[in-house]
């Protein structure tokens, strides 16, 4: 039983290191961040069907 215990933890550890090396490649790798004084909601280039052509970005400011 403490074999199979050891054997399920270090394949466990042994994932999660091979899982950190990978690189991003995704567009959520690349997106800001929220903060406390600040909401980022961001759209994937892949939702932003409405845009116009040459307009990557759209950015909005409201003040309190």
């Amino acid at each position: 039983m403490r074999l199979f215990i050891l054997i399920a933890v270090v394949l466990g550890l042994a994932g999660c290191v091979a899982a950190g090396n990978k690189a991003c490649t995704t567009d959520s790798c690349s997106r800001p961040l929220s903060t406390p004084e600040k909401l980022v909601i961001w759209w994937s280039p892949s939702m932003r069907d409405g845009l116009p052509q040459d307009q990557d970005t759209t950015s909005h400011s409201f003040t309190n």
